[in-house]
């Protein structure tokens, strides 16, 4: 290979590190980044994918004396028969003799080493070491974890149709094993496109042919079960009651009241579950939600682990739910969705997500209650008094909930099937992030001045932050269509469009924008939020209405911050909104789990401390990595082995101070203090908490 690069495009892609000596692995689309430190440059030759046991996508072969991962969690080492040895878990350090091994790299890409030799492994809380005896050869693999759907079917809004078209979303499980808990391992479900008759593409049977789920075939049953059925795997066939059927299985799923609430239920039950199954199987880990349940119910969960599906879904069914309800991890996305043709084209993404589907029934939100009186300080922009608010009543509880209907909602993102389309259509990008601040308003400078100050000052990321004030209508223009990651606008926007020095922009007008995320600033955003997503947007946050510019400030700096290491739009956006009363004034449009960089410990999450003498307490709330629910993580401090599920509680940990103080250095991360407060963790001494 000649500068030793190995580029596939859309796959994952590794090249000799530019900067120092050493690998950078690049997954283009999720925008994902490692480098593999070196010792001295090294080359690249091009290695066989299908050599491994495991899939990826590229691979390549090096000769190095020692390969170090600058962050990284646990690693994995396997045998030739794919078996795991040892867990290398933070603070270890194992010695291998002579010998063919595979050493699986946990993280936000997916690597695998393969060696053939003596290595020793060292996991400290800074870095993941391996050294060799002698020059040896490695083979490096890696996969995006990136998916997209493999086929499209074509589906009228024909209930007996969507029975049939929902029917195909297991087809794109990769296993029906407990490790398709796994996001990796699920595969993204057919998408949806409504026609005049329809019509399935061969090979989208689903994989599960003695089970099926039953429902009558009208609209308020097939939304709420499509992410049930995905996962199961199963086939959604009508029935008089709504109920899931199969060897030594009859299981009620409700009646209208109580049907969506059985559902959500038997999915989060079968999913955690699976979760502690698989510890049985390929990554027998301390998993603490395992242990959780085990405290809880006797499940024989190693005969099960080989059972065929449906022995292990029959023990799953017979546990009551309420025994297993305080360990199930935080769900990340519930959506109310009213039947119509852009709730069709949302069911496989919803089904992606996991989601909690339930059907939609708005509360109306007079204009007046989305407002907040302000005492002093100027505005930016106007009221708006003709839209429509609602909120969405009683649903599901989870760390995002999505309105897949009309109206613009209060407290919950609006879903455009748009941003998800953009999403699958990412341009792939291998080179810095790149985000734009835009100021076009002088008297707020001084939100340009806060934010461009935090944004790119994550170590080992590499960032371009461009900072512009006072663009025309031409150059905002210009700017909106180049391809970046995201935009920080600051400034005025009313009925007409962005308020430039030379007159309004419409975003209507603009015929692409290439910017993935963004962030508008200003009063009344909405409407031109909702234009950048059906222009090639993935996901922003916007304003309902008139925001005060000093509470927007407070609004601006906090998002700016919580992006910067790796929070999702609508987690950093509920994090942002307690920091001033204008918080519920601000909405996510499009997808409000899109991240503009990786979590810096592969999660995002929000830290806790309490103090009690000269101990402290310390836990994490994960909310949640890409690729989806599933993800483990475990935190990098003194007697923490177990794994748990990321968008989950950890246990609770007493440090001492030294201990403390030497976490909080491994990253700056908001911390929750007792008071309710929150502060970062480069800020903050606990001696004074």
């Amino acid at each position: 290979m000649d500068s030793g690069g190995a580029d596939t495009g859309m796959t994952v892609a590794m090249s000799r590190s530019a900067d120092t000596p050493g690998i950078d692995i690049v997954d283009p689309i999720e925008r994902r980044r490692c480098t593999l430190l070196t010792d001295s440059p090294v080359e690249l030759d091009p290695g066989d994918p299908d050599g491994f046991r495991f899939p990826v996508e590229t691979a390549v072969v090096v000769a190095v004396d020692r390969l170090v991962a600058p962050v990284t969690g646990h690693a994995y080492v396997r045998d030739d028969a794919g078996d795991v040895i040892v867990e290398v878990t933070h603070g270890l350090e194992e010695t291998f003799r002579d010998g063919t091994y595979v050493i699986e790299l946990t993280g936000l890409v997916k690597i695998y080493l393969q060696i053939d030799g003596a290595v020793t492994i060292t996991n400290s809380h800074e870095r993941l070491e391996l050294g060799f005896e002698e020059t040896s050869t490695v083979t490096i693999g890696c996969r995006s974890l990136h998916t997209r759907p493999a086929a499209t079917v074509t589906t009228t809004q024909d209930p007996s149709d969507l029975l049939a078209a929902i029917s195909t979303f297991g087809s794109a499980l990769k296993t029906t094993s407990p490790e398709r808990s796994f996001p990796t391992l699920r595969g993204h479900p057919p998408a949806l496109e409504l026609g005049d008759e329809l019509a399935i593409p061969d090979g989208l049977a689903p994989p599960v042919k003695d089970v099926q789920i039953e429902v009558p075939p009208r609209e308020e049953y097939l939304y709420p079960v499509a992410p049930l059925a995905y996962y199961l795997g199963v086939a959604v066939e009508p029935g008089q009651l709504p109920r899931i059927r199969g060897p030594s299985i009859d299981y009620p799923l409700g009646r209208l009241g109580d049907f969506d609430r059985t559902v959500h239920n038997v999915l989060k039950q079968v999913f955690l579950l699976e979760c502690a199954n698989r510890t049985d199987g390929l990554y027998p880990v301390d998993l603490a939600e395992r242990r959780r349940v085990d405290e809880r119910v006797d499940i024989p969960f190693t005969s099960l682990y080989d059972a065929p599906m449906s022995e292990r879904l029959a023990a799953y069914l017979e546990v009551p739910f309420v025994t297993i309800e305080d360990v199930l991890p935080d769900w990340r996305l519930a959506a109310h969705v009213e039947p119509s043709p852009d709730a069709v084209s949302m069911l496989p993404f919803l089904a992606d997500d996991l989601a909690l589907v339930t059907m939609a029934d708005p509360t109306p939100v007079p204009a007046g209650n989305v407002s907040v009186g302000f005492a002093s300080g100027f505005t930016r922009g106007a009221a708006v008094t003709d839209a429509t608010f609602v909120e969405p009543g009683d649903g599901p509880t989870a760390l995002e909930t999505a309105w897949v209907s009309n109206g613009r909602p209060v407290a919950a993102t609006k879903a455009v099937p748009a941003a998800y389309r953009n999403r699958l259509g990412r341009t792939p990008q291998d080179q810095r992030i790149e985000i734009g601040v835009v100021c076009n308003a002088p008297e707020m400078c001084d939100e340009r001045e806060v934010v461009d100050a935090l944004y790119g000052t994550r170590e080992l990321l590499p960032f371009t932050v461009d900072v512009h004030d006072g663009l025309s209508c031409a150059e905002l223009a210009a700017l909106l269509g180049r391809d970046f990651d995201f935009l920080h606008y600051i400034g005025h926007i009313d009925d007409d469009g962005f308020r430039c020095p030379d007159g309004r922009l419409d975003v209507a007008d603009v015929d692409r924008v290439g910017a993935d995320a963004f962030f508008l600033n200003a009063c009344q955003s909405y409407e031109q939020g909702i234009s950048l997503i059906e222009r090639g947007a993935i996901g922003g946050i916007v304003t309902l209405n008139e925001v005060v510019n000093h509470g927007a400030v407070r609004i601006g700096k906090a998002v700016a911050r919580l992006l910067n290491v790796g929070y999702p739009l609508r987690v950093a956006l509920d994090v942002a909104a307690e920091e001033s009363v204008i918080g519920r004034q601000y909405v996510v449009v499009g997808d409000g789990n899109l991240s503009i960089v990786q979590p810096q410990n592969g999660t995002s999450a929000m830290w806790h401390v309490e103090r009690e003498g000269d101990e402290f307490t310390f836990w994490i709330d994960g909310h949640g990595a890409p690729p989806g629910l599933g993800c483990m993580f475990s935190p990098y401090l003194p007697g923490a082995t177990s794994h748990h599920l990321s968008s989950g509680t950890s246990d609770r940990f007493s440090l001492s101070k030294a201990d403390l103080q030497r976490f909080f250095l491994t990253s700056d991360n908001p911390v929750r203090l007792p008071d309710g407060t929150i502060q970062w963790s480069a800020e903050l001494d606990p001696s004074d908490i």
